[in-house]
């Protein structure tokens, strides 16, 4: 016989001789009686009281099942704060289901959100099976609040404005609420893997530290430094399956008893009284607590928070390269496209020789460089007598002071175009020693190349073979007066695909070009040595692969054996970039940062 078939054959029997063993009694079962007049504390009765500084007492409601007598029920207050008083009885009238316990208190007693915990118990005698006799509560007189109206929210990672509702604590003026921050964010490119499917925390709460206030073991000597709790933003990242926080820099092992490590948290600028903010940053680590997070806590502007009546200025200001024309008369021009922000009152300019970006900044400032000016978006065309690179310089001033600026840097070719010329010989080296953690070449090993000089500018050089075998080679400035060496978004001439995904072509910068936060390590020519040292990162779409040296090292020949072709190296692995300003280029997702 089949195991089965045997097995719920016996089961099915039991059933039928479970229904027959119990029929003789069906008729004779009787429910369990309770006596008493059954008095309990509701299923909806509060657990939290708010308490009013200009009142004495508020009321908790007590229930009966039994109403036909009149009733009165010791009950027993547990304070170990000494802070509440209760009657020893409560009294039902004839038919009365409902009664309260008065509690009384002294509001003198209470801080502000300083909630006190007690206990009332019904007498056992009195009390019901079927209901709560004991309430276990909390009392205190809550923080109250005042709008200050809308002001502004701006997150510089992921690229989202909103304005917000903001309250200010009417006990404490160092703290605010920003009410419901990203309730308007939908997501965008740039954060990718995005779904708000959480329920975000209603308001982050953010106090203004004053010397002598505590947080954790810390006592704050800074001035102007802000706190804040976790605070879930509501955001879920798909990719990692978890919940995004705002997690203070105090909450990461690193900067937990460290307060330097929380300046960039803090009051931008105060109203007249002083006391009030009018703009303030923050600087977060955006969260998982499952996996890790991306640390932007030591970046400036990373939130920013204009008050009502303070909001951001539009200082932006673009420039955009459009092409060059030729004049029938053979007179070429380059086009530019500036766009300006509607706050700046004037944009001072100047098309440079050179690629010195931050020279040129200074020259114009300084005034030792002449400049043309513009008051609002326009197309300008500049006549050039030779070719050449060149930098578009643009500042924008408002209120007397320069707020913001932008460049271009071209390489700029008449008639036949650009042409290169061999001047050495040497080996490149992938991958020669990591800068950062997981920082690693693209592309690995070391391969016989050719360094060229341009027909068109004397410090653009490039070496090729270089990376992949469509790639036209590493393009770079030499400056030989201070040997900096510049690669700016080099196309290796191959796309990262991860899992038969595209995620757009790999290109190759030194760190200064890429983030502006690495500008003390520049990638420099050591002529003791005859060495290129490049110091950069391979980098595409949002993701980079870490920082890492890669050289060449000149000889003295000029023959070179031909390369064969190559390919991105097996193993390559990318780190999240949420690269939406190259300021933040370099956060990446870390572990166990809490």
């Amino acid at each position: 016989m089949n195991k089965n078939i045997l097995r719920y054959s016996f089961i099915l029997l039991a059933v039928m001789l479970g229904f027959v063993a119990c029929s003789d009694d069906d008729d004779n079962y009787q429910p369990g009686t309770v006596s008493g007049p059954q008095v309990f504390f509701p299923k909806d009765t509060p657990t939290q009281f708010d308490l009013s500084n200009s009142e004495t007492s508020f009321n908790i409601p007590v229930k009966r099942y039994v109403t036909t007598d009149a009733l009165t029920v010791p009950i027993q207050l547990t304070d170990t704060n000494s802070v509440f008083t209760v009657p020893a009885e409560i009294s039902f009238a004839v038919g009365d289901s409902m009664s309260v316990i008065p509690v009384s208190y002294d509001p003198t007693k209470f801080e502000f959100n300083d909630y006190k915990e007690a206990s009332i118990a019904i007498d056992e005698k009195f009390a019901t099976p079927y209901g709560t006799s004991e309430l276990i509560f909390k009392a205190g007189v809550p923080l109250t609040w005042k709008s200050l109206g809308k002001g502004t929210i701006v997150d510089n990672v992921l690229e989202f404005q909103d304005k917000v509702t903001i309250l200010a604590c009417e006990q404490n003026p160092n703290v605010y609420r920003i009410m419901a921050p990203y309730a308007n964010f939908k997501g965008n490119d740039s954060f990718e893997g995005y779904d708000k499917a959480n329920e975000p925390d209603d308001y982050l709460e953010l106090t203004i530290l004053q010397p002598g206030d505590k947080v954790g073991d810390v006592t704050v000597t800074l001035k102007d430094l802000i706190y804040y709790d976790v605070f879930n933003t509501g955001f879920f990242n798909i990719s990692y399956s978890d919940v995004i926080n705002f997690v203070h820099p105090s909450g990461l092992k690193s900067y937990k008893d460290d307060e330097s490590g929380w300046k960039h948290n803090n009051v931008l600028s105060y109203a007249a009284d002083g006391v009030t903010p009018t703009k303030l940053q923050l600087a977060p680590s955006y969260y998982m607590f499952s996996v890790g997070g991306f640390n932007y806590t030591q970046y400036d502007g990373v939130v920013e928070i204009y008050f009502p009546g303070n909001d951001p200025l539009d200082y932006d200001l673009e420039v955009a390269y459009m092409g060059k024309n030729v004049s029938p008369d053979n007179v070429y021009s380059a086009n530019f496209e500036l766009g300006v922000g509607a706050d700046l009152e004037e944009v001072k300019y100047a098309l440079v020789s050179g690629d010195d970006a931050e020279t040129i900044l200074g020259g114009i400032l300084s005034g030792s460089i002449e400049t043309e000016s513009v008051t609002a978006s326009t197309t300008i065309s500049i006549p050039l007598q030779k070719a050449g690179t060149y930098t578009l310089m643009a500042i924008g001033f408002a209120q007397g002071e320069a707020q913001s600026y932008d460049y271009e840097t071209i390489l700029f070719e008449m008639g036949g175009g650009e042409t290169w010329t061999a001047v050495a010989h040497g080996f490149y080296s992938y991958g020669v020693e990591p800068l950062t953690e997981g920082g690693e070449s693209a592309y690995e090993g070391k391969q016989e190349g050719i360094l060229y000089q341009s027909s068109l500018d004397e410090t653009r050089f490039r070496i090729a073979p270089w990376a992949h075998w469509s790639s036209d080679g590493l393009i770079f400035t030499w400056n030989k007066e201070t040997n900096v060496i510049k690669a700016n978004a080099v196309d290796t001439g191959e796309n990262y695909i991860e899992e038969g995904e595209d995620y757009g072509r790999i290109l190759f910068s030194d760190l200064v070009s890429f983030d502006e936060n690495y500008a003390k390590y520049p990638s420099t020519y050591k002529p003791e040595t005859k060495t290129f040292e490049f110091w950069g990162t391979y980098h595409f779409g949002q993701y980079w692969f870490g920082a890492v040296i890669e050289t060449f090292v000149v000889d003295d020949g000029l023959e070179a054996t031909p390369a064969s072709a190559r390919g991105m190296k097996k193993g390559a692995s990318r780190s999240k970039a949420h690269k939406m300003s190259s300021r933040f280029a370099t956060a990446k997702l870390e572990k166990g940062q809490i």
